[in-house]
């Protein structure tokens, strides 16, 4: 009986957590909490111009794919930077093959690659852009073509800088782990735009982010950030948000989200998170106090059964109630409505995920991109 009152508090954590989190998505859905101009630009020519920076490496496969999607484009204003990071295969070549009929599309060769690469890859990329307002996506991502007008068209909205966070999520396929890749990756941005809109930035993708150029040099660009191989996306956020450097901004706009294929494979995917997760040693105190206690919390409510019996029982039940109604509508806004029959399957496994592998990447840190 002695750890019913502390799981008991710790559940109470929980539902804090997913209450707060709830409002501040129901915010940021709403529009409340990016509010710039409310006409709206209809003049083309007032829409700013736009580099797309594109680090790749070993992308022969993907980038025609990448490429084609930015020939449907309908806002004409703009370029393609790709930053070939010392690849292996025909990137380059590719590259300039499809820049021959594309004066939109450029390559940035780097034969001699130095670490963190991709970080690397993205400043040298910037360096090259020709246009004021940029935006990052990954060679095996497809926009759809109301991408860049529709970003363009949001940066134009403010006055003052913005950093505008999109949405990333993949494409459904078959078996679970498209299914568990889906709703994770749902579930970030359920979180993304939550924290945006309760005022505690934290995270975003960097397959799917824009911001001014004069941002990054603001900023400083990656230079915060070096010692990580990952973290171009949440490390440069943080570095903004608690500098007060620009706005941060939301994108709930379908038109803007950008897909992608899952990885086929439960390791391949894994191998991923943990490139992704080695940036959690680097991120703010403030960010880690606050991962930290989410995850201690939510795995206390998750063991509660096997600790306390049927008191924990209906600890778990009441949490899964919770955080089914908190996380209902962003499943269905972020094109994942399918997900809801598998909701206590997929929870699980994250569940188990988040208990285990965030600290094996913050612990043991990939040292390899690609």
């Amino acid at each position: 009986m002695t750890l019913v009152w502390p799981l008991v508090v710790l559940t109470l954590v929980q539902l804090g957590f997913w209450t707060l989190l709830y409002s501040g998505y129901r915010r940021v859905a709403a529009g409340k909490s990016s509010l710039g101009r409310t006409e709206p630009i209809d003049d083309p020519e007032l829409l700013p111009q736009i580099s797309v920076v594109v680090a790749a490496r070993n992308e022969e496969d993907r980038l025609p794919g990448l490429i084609a999607t930015f020939d449907l484009q309908t806002h004409h204003d703009f370029e393609v930077v790709v930053v070939d990071d010392a690849s292996e295969d025909g990137t380059a070549t590719c590259v300039l093959e499809k820049a021959e009929s594309r004066s939109w599309l450029r390559l940035v060769a780097i034969e001699e690659p130095r670490f963190p690469r991709k970080k690397n890859a993205l400043t040298l990329g910037v360096g090259a852009a020709r246009y004021g307002l940029l935006a990052f996506t990954d060679a095996d991502c497809r926009p759809g073509p109301l991408w860049l007008e529709r970003i363009a068209r949001r940066h134009a909205q403010f006055d003052d800088n913005v950093l505008l966070v999109g949405f990333a999520p993949f494409t459904p396929e078959k078996g679970w782990v498209s299914r568990l890749a889906r709703y994770d990756a749902i579930l970030n941005g359920f979180l993304a735009a939550a924290s945006i809109g309760i005022g505690f930035p934290y995270m975003a993708t960097g397959r799917n982010l824009s911001y001014p150029e004069a941002l990054f040099e603001e900023a400083g660009g990656h230079s915060h950030g070096n010692e990580s191989l990952s973290g171009d996306d949440d490390l440069f956020l943080q570095h903004v948000w608690s500098r007060r450097l620009a706005r941060i901004v939301w994108s709930s706009d379908p038109d803007t989200f950008v897909f992608s294929r899952p990885k086929g494979s439960v390791a391949s995917w894994l191998k991923q998170k943990r490139r992704h997760s080695s940036a959690g040693r680097y991120m703010k105190i403030s960010v880690q106090v606050w991962s930290g206690l989410f995850v201690l919390s939510l795995v206390a409510v998750w063991l509660a059964p096997f600790l306390i019996g049927s008191a924990g029982v209906g600890l778990l039940m009441i949490w899964l109630a919770a955080h089914y109604l908190a996380v209902r509508r962003s499943v269905r806004d972020l094109s994942g409505a399918d997900l809801l029959p598998w909701f206590p399957v997929l929870t699980l496994l994250m569940v188990v995920y988040y208990a285990v592998f965030p600290i094996f990447g913050f612990l043991f840190p990939t040292k390899e991109w690609g």
